[in-house]
């Protein structure tokens, strides 16, 4: 009995749904007829009434969809006809969809690409266990990152209560023998206790014990990639020598696959401190290590900063001469250290991207606003058949999400392509770029992304439209006077918020693309052409320090009598190529306190540098190939230096004593000439002082080669390796560039960010004056009765196209104004990203603004020229 009066039930359920289906019909029906008997008594032929009816009411399916989801007989039911109703409505209309679906494709798809870097850089967590436990301990110091030295770290990691454990690193390089040719490998040095930090362990074998930190052990882990590569994935690697540098080194693991660190190094190889011997060891001067520590669980990152910085007062009490200025500690969670200066930049970029899909909504809401009045007729059926102003809302913002989920689809697709070529013009400087691609965070995003943009552009048409007066609506006088002015107001309001973001992006675009030109203009201070670069390393042992000296004195005057070479000489640290060292010094007859001595930026050179590198004796004399070992400590400054140091006395015949120095007592140097300021770090510093000491009184470091060449730098690289195989086979050439190259490269940050703010400014300006236009024609479209009227009545048609663009542009005027104060406000958000022009530059802003008003008046031109070709006797007859 039970399941009979189921089975009744469902039954009656089913003839009462066809009843209320078959009403539903009859009264669309009545509705369609009613509106085509209306044409026809105003004049217009039976047949094409019909169509004009049936296209205003998209006919008998389509608004069956509508009741049943209006009427809501099920929550499905009405999801279901309103997405079926939303779908068939785009299919109806496929102008308007590609449009909106193309602009949504290219808003949607440029947010996601971007936010697939910042994720991948900014907000994916570290490779680590608990990675939010990690943080980078760095001296108190100039700039952000200060190195520190080895007695220091033992101090730390024996004295500190809140750290778990404390490992030091810094990078290298090695050169790989007895596996077939020469191979230069990167490597880290770091402390046995780093995978302890790390909380990691290899793939197999072991990690690093305290022991493998004493002198005289070598041994070596193997990254994940090296090992697969260089040696096919052998698992019986462990146990077995390697040749690096001339000697030999036991595997003793292999990373897992993915394992990199630091995080920003692709090291092939990771080794122990046992590889550092001597003063660098030992000395507190020597500070040139990274830390990095995990914090105990339950810490605070306050309480251990606090206990460092009592661990730092004490050292400086114990050890004045060295440690007097280093009274504290700097906590940088590792993250934050690796990120840097990228943090801002990025948000600023996604910021921007943003902002374009904005302008894009906005447009799209204009779209659909006229859309949804021409379906005026359609919106009163349905609430007459007792549709509530919350269904037809729901209903039109079905359609706003389903076309904005259609753009985010096509958005995904061009956010792969568009991350891949994101990467291929990111500087090098922004770090982690290994770890972007599109996974289910950026999908996700991409998802949520679209149905907020539906949300935007459809809402407020949505709202407004569901606003109708029925009773006019169904007599065919849906678009009443009073009506139209109120959507008019709304179309300018939403002309006035495109035009104010469109201000600001390209007022950012504007100020990064002057800094660009401005930064690809300033003199570096030497030639940068015709010049050729390489490095390689001697390895110690077999080289001694003398026979390291004779080795570049031979290379360097084999490569000058090479053909097609002019000069050639060596340096270290090269201009523009990252690498940066400083060291302090003192000056003879003058005192400064401890930790106070004055510092300056050294460069290690043999003689015909400045010859080579183009720049200018000043004053005194060049170095030679006397000034060695054996003769007088010599040290040659820029202008920079001679101004800061002695600024109102002679340079030449002062006396200095520089740190840097492989020996326990640094000599005095006699400065023996001036040379012009160059850039050192980038092109965007300013001049710092420098000063040269010869390669053969300081043959420590392993200076890279410079050849001034003839012709194409990179075309002398062949002759340069075949003139170093004959000289030692087993030393391999790396970092080959031209030096054209490397300065194109220290741009690279300020090209990206001009590059990417232009695009984006330039797309934010095609869809002003897209929006602009849409707006004014439509305007156009609607007035054309009234202009009709005016134009029989005697007004000029000059009249007609004044009035039509003045209506237009004083949208555009009242968007630029608000726009101005927000343009400043960005505008100081990058003054850190510009060089050589303020943020508040005036002649930037009035091109920025002559430029959107003369994109605005020509955006309203066309379609108010239209206005003044109107017939005022087809005018008269419109509607």
């Amino acid at each position: 009995m039970r399941l009979f009066a189921q089975f009744r039930s469902w039954l009656k359920w089913i003839v009462n749904r066809r009843q209320l289906e078959s009403g539903m019909e009859a009264e669309v029906r009545f509705h369609l007829e009613s509106y085509a008997e209306d044409l026809v008594r105003s004049g217009v032929p039976r047949p094409e009434a019909m169509r004009r009816a049936r296209i205003e009411f998209g006919g008998i399916e389509s608004h069956k969809d509508a009741m049943r989801a209006s009427l809501g007989l099920r929550w499905w039911d009405g999801l279901g006809a309103d997405l079926r109703y939303g779908a068939r409505q785009l299919r109806r209309n496929p102008g308007f969809t590609a449009v909106a679906v193309l602009t949504l494709a290219l808003g949607i798809g440029a947010n996601t690409a971007m936010f697939s870097v910042v994720n991948g850089v900014l907000l994916r967590p570290l490779p680590y266990p608990e990675p939010d436990r990690l943080f980078s301990v760095q001296e108190r110091g100039q700039g952000f990152g200060s190195p520190t030295s080895y007695p220091e770290v033992a101090d730390w990691r024996a004295q500190n209560h809140t750290f778990s454990d404390m490992a030091s690193y810094h990078a290298t390089e090695f050169t790989l023998t007895g596996n077939g040719g020469p191979m230069h490998l990167r490597g880290v040095v770091v402390s046995s206790e780093l995978l302890s930090v790390l909380e990691v362990r290899p793939l197999f074998g072991r990690g690093f014990a305290p022991q493998d930190d004493e002198t005289g052990a070598h041994v070596v882990l193997l990254s994940h990639a090296f090992w697969r590569e260089k040696f096919h994935s052998d698992p019986d690697i462990v146990g077995r020598g390697i040749t690096l540098d001339g000697q030999n080194f036991a595997v003793v693991g292999v990373m897992p696959a993915g394992f990199r660190f630091p995080p920003t190094f692709p090291g092939e190889v990771w080794t122990t401190s046992a590889v550092d011997t001597g003063a660098p060891k030992q000395e507190r001067g020597y500070s040139w290590l990274s830390v990095i520590a995990r914090l105990k669980s339950g810490v605070a990152a306050t309480k251990a900063q606090s206990d460092m910085d009592v661990i730092a007062r004490r050292l400086a009490q114990q050890y004045p001469q060295s440690n007097a200025q280093r009274t504290s500690v700097r906590l940088v969670p590792e993250l934050d250290r690796i990120v840097g200066g990228s943090r801002l930049p990025l948000l600023i970029l996604l910021g921007v991207v943003a902002g374009v899909l904005l302008i894009g909504c906005v447009n799209l809401a204009n779209l659909s606003l006229a859309r949804n009045l021409a379906r005026q007729k359609e919106i009163a059926v349905r609430a007459a058949l007792g549709a509530g102003r919350r269904r037809l809302v729901g209903q039109m913002l079905t359609e706003s999400i389903l076309l904005s989920l259609l753009g985010g689809l096509c958005g995904v697709v061009l956010a792969a392509w568009g991350t891949q070529a994101l990467l291929s013009i990111v500087p090098d400087a922004v770090p982690r770029t290994a770890e972007v691609g599109v996974d289910l965070h950026v999908l996700v995003f991409a998802v949520l992304l679209s149905m907020v943009t539906g949300l935007i552009f459809g809402l407020v048409p949505a709202l407004r439209v569901s606003q109708t007066d029925l009773v006019a609506s169904l007599k065919g006088a849906g678009r009443t006077a009073s009506e139209g002015v109120r959507h008019q107001r709304l179309r300018g309001a939403l002309v006035t918020a495109e035009t104010a973001l469109a201000l600001v992006l390209l007022a950012g675009a504007s100020l990064l693309i002057a800094s660009y030109l401005r930064l690809s203009r300033v003199d570096p201070g030497f030639d940068v052409h015709h010049l050729l670069t390489f490095a390689f390393d001697l390895p110690s042992p077999p080289y001694t320090t003398d026979q390291q000296v004779n080795f570049y004195k031979e290379l360097l005057s084999r490569l000058q009598g090479a053909p097609g070479v002019k000069s050639a000489a060596a340096a270290w640290p090269l201009p523009l190529a990252g690498g940066d060292a400083t060291s302090g010094f003192e000056i003879a007859g003058r005192s400064f306190p401890p930790g106070n001595s004055p510092a300056a930026r050294v460069h290690v050179v043999s003689p015909g540098y400045f010859h080579t590198f183009g720049m200018s004796l000043k004053q005194g004399r060049d170095f030679t190939a006397r000034d060695d070992m054996a003769t007088l400590p010599v040290v040659i400054v820029d202008e920079a230096f001679a101004h800061t140091f002695f600024p109102n006395e002679e340079a030449v015949g002062k006396r200095i004593q520089p740190s840097l120095t492989m020996t326990d007592q640094p000599p005095w140097r006699e400065i023996v000439g001036v040379v012009n300021n160059t850039k050192e770090a980038g092109l965007a510093e300013d001049f710092q002082p420098q000063y040269y000491i010869p390669y053969a009184q300081l043959p420590g470091p392993q200076p890279a080669v410079l050849v001034r060449t003839q012709a194409a730098p990179l075309t002398a690289a062949p002759m340069a390796r075949s003139l170093m195989a004959s000289m030692d086979k087993n030393i391999p050439l790396y970092e080959v560039a031209s030096m054209d190259e490397l300065a194109s490269a220290s741009m690279s940050r300020e090209r990206f960010n001009a590059l990417l703010f232009g695009l984006f400014g330039g797309l934010a300006l095609v869809l002003v004056a897209v929006g602009i236009y849409g707006v004014v024609a439509y305007s156009v479209s609607q007035a054309t009765r009234e202009i009709g009227i005016r134009l029989a009545m005697g007004a000029q048609r000059s009249d007609v196209l004044k009035h039509t663009i003045y209506e237009g542009l004083r949208h555009v005027v009242l968007g630029m104004a608000i726009g101005l104060g927000a343009a400043f406000l960005l505008a100081r958000l990058i003054s850190g990203m510009l060089y050589g022009v303020r943020p508040t530059d005036p002649l930037t802003i009035v091109l920025v603004s002559l430029t959107l008003i003369s994109t605005a008046l020509l955006a309203c031109y066309i379609p108010a020229r239209r206005a003044t070709k109107v017939d005022p006797l087809v005018a008269l007859r419109y509607e």
